[in-house]
C-alpha cells in the first residue's frame, strides 16, 4: 500500500543521507545527522535509516530494509528486561532462575506483543526508534542510579540526547523520570542532563524559529473538549498501545501494587508512565502514535505481578496479548475510543490486514518506463480513501515512486491549457479510479 505521507517524508530525508554516504561526504554526514535542517523533526533517525539503506541496498519496498525499524522492538524488549531485573534483583545474586531474571524475560516477551509498537515498527516512522531510546534511557538510568560511575552517567546522558535527536517529543515522556533521577543523585545527577543538552542544543538552536512556529501551529489546532483530553490519552494507551488484554491486566497490576504499598519498587517506571501521560495531555493533537514511547512503561510492574500470582497467570497474559496482536493484524479493528472526538479526520491506522492494492501506482510506473522522457499531465487524480493509511494525495506518491525507479518526470496536475504542449503524456483514470496510460489529450 502507499506509504503514509509523514513516512514518505522520513524516507525522503533518509535518501539525502544515502546520497551523502554514496558520495563519501562523511563530515557533512556527521554534521547533518546531529544538527541538519530537514523539516520539523530532528535528523538522527533519517540518518540511521539512510545508513541502513546504504548497507542493505535495494528499494524501500524490499523486506530487509522494511525490517530495519523492527530492531526497535528488540532494543525495547532488552531494555525492559534489564530494568526489571535491576529493580527486583539489584545486587544480581539471585541467578538466572531468580525472580528478577524471570520477570525480566516475561517483560521482554510481553513487549513483543504490543499492537501499536509492532504496527509502527513495520513503517519508516520515528516513534518506534524513539520508544527504544526512551526504554534504553530508563534502563541505563536505573543502572546509573544503583552504581553512579562516570561511565554510566555518561551513557545515560548520551541516550537521553539520542532520544531527543530522534524526536523532540521525547522530552514529553522523559522529563519526569529524568527529574526524579537528578533529585535522587544530587549534584552528580545533573551530569546526564548536561550531556543530553549538549547533544540536543546544536539542532535546537539551528531550528529554533521553525520549532516555535510548529509549536504555535499545534497550539492553534482546534481543541477537543476538556473531558476528551483527560480521557483520550489513557484510552489510546489501553486500546492501541497495549491492547485490551494487556491493558486491563496492567491496570489490575497497578491497583494491586497500590493496595500493597509496593509502588516504590517500580517508581522509575511509574514516573515514565505518569510523565508521558501528563506530557501528552498538554499537546492539542492526540494522534495514537504519540503514546508509543509510553506504551511499555507498565510492563515491568505487570511482569512482576504475574510472577507473584498463580503459575498460569504468565502464560495466560502472553496468550491474550498474542491473540489480540494476531486479530489486529488480520482484521481492521475499530479505532480507539474517543479518537473521532480528538481528531475527526481520517484515522491513522498502523496495524491492520495486509493489502496488495497500491492504487495503481506500480502499474503507472511500469507503463511510464516504456515511454520516452517527458512531463506527464495528470487529469483529476483519484482521492485516496480513508481506509488507506496516508496523508498525501495520489500524485505526491507517484513522484517519489518515479524518482526511485530512475524516472525524473515533471507531473502537471490539471494544468491550464497553455501550460501543456504536444510533447507530453496524458494520465487519466477509469471509472474504477485506476490509471489509464497513455491516454489521448482532450
Amino acid at each position: 500500500m502507499p506509504r503514509d505521507g509523514d513516512e514518505e517524508g522520513h524516507l525522503g530525508a533518509a535518501e539525502l543521507f544515502l546520497q551523502l554516504l554514496r558520495e563519501g561526504r562523511w563530515a557533512e554526514l556527521a554534521r547533518d545527522a546531529l544538527a541538519g535542517r530537514l523539516g520539523e523533526y530532528p535528523p538522527l533517525w533519517p540518518a540511521l535509516l539512510g545508513l541502513g539503506w546504504w548497507i542493505l541496498g535495494g528499494a524501500p519496498e524490499n523486506l530487509p530494509l522494511r525490517a530495519l525499524p523492527l530492531l526497535s522492538m528488540g532494543i525495547t524488549s532488552a531494555a525492559l528486561s534489564s530494568f526489571t531485573c535491576s529493580r527486583l534483583d539489584p545486587a544480581g545474586v539471585d541467578g538466572p532462575e531468580g525472580p528478577g531474571p524471570r520477570a525480566g524475560r516475561l517483560a521482554a516477551a510481553l513487549c513483543l506483543l504490543l499492537p501499536l509498537p509492532v504496527g509502527l515498527a513495520r513503517h519508516y516512522m520515528p516513534e518506534a526508534p524513539l520508544m527504544a531510546a526512551v526504554a534504553a534511557a530508563i534502563a541505563l538510568g536505573e543502572r546509573a542510579a544503583q552504581r553512579p560511575t562516570a561511565g554510566r552517567l555518561l551513557c545515560y546522558g548520551l541516550t537521553l540526547g539520542a532520544a531527543l535527536l530522534i524526536k523532540q517529543t521525547a522530552a514529553l515522556t522523559l522529563w519526569l523520570p529524568a527529574l526524579g533521577f537528578a533529585l535522587r543523585q544530587g549534584p552528580r545527577g545533573a551530569l546526564p542532563l548536561i550531556v543530553a543538552g549538549l547533544c540536543f542544543a546544536p539542532w535546537l538552536l539551528r531550528n529554533l524559529e521553525d520549532q516555535l512556529q510548529y509549536a504555535q501551529y499545534s497550539a492553534d489546532a482546534q481543541p477537543a473538549p476538556l473531558w476528551a483530553h483527560a480521557l483520550g490519552v489513557p484510552a489510546q494507551w489501553l486500546w492501541s498501545g497495549l491492547g485490551p488484554p494487556l491493558g486491563l491486566l496492567s491496570l489490575g497490576a497497578l491497583a494491586a501494587a497500590a493496595g500493597r504499598r509496593r509502588l516504590t519498587t517500580w517508581s522509575p517506571a511509574l514516573l515514565w508512565l505518569l510523565g508521558g501521560m501528563l506530557g501528552l495531555w498538554l499537546i492539542p493533537k492526540k494522534y495514537p502514535r504519540l503514546v508509543l514511547p509510553t506504551a511499555p512503561a507498565a510492563l515491568p510492574l505487570l511482569a512482576g505481578a504475574l510472577l507473584s500470582g498463580p503459575r498460569w497467570a504468565g502464560p495466560l497474559a502472553l496468550t491474550g496479548g498474542a491473540g489480540w496482536l494476531i486479530i489486529a493484524s488480520l482484521h481492521q479493528l475499530p479505532e480507539p475510543p474517543l479518537s473521532d472526538v480528538l481528531d475527526p479526520r481520517c484515522p491513522q491506522t498502523w496495524l491492520g490486514p495486509p493489502d496488495p492494492d497500491d492504487l495503481g501506482l506500480g502499474a503507472t510506473v511500469q507503463a511510464l518506463a516504456t515511454l520516452p522522457p517527458g512531463p506527464v499531465v495528470v487529469i483529476d487524480p483519484p482521492a485516496i480513501p480513508c481506509a488507506v493509511q496516508t496523508t498525501h494525495d495520489w500524485v505526491e506518491h507517484l513522484g517519489p515512486r518515479l524518482r526511485r525507479a530512475g524516472q525524473e518526470r515533471e507531473l502537471l496536475v490539471n494544468p491550464a491549457p497553455e501550460a501543456t504542449s504536444s510533447a507530453v503524456f496524458w494520465l487519466r483514470f477509469g471509472p474504477d479510479g485506476r490509471p489509464l496510460l497513455p491516454a489521448p489529450p482532450p
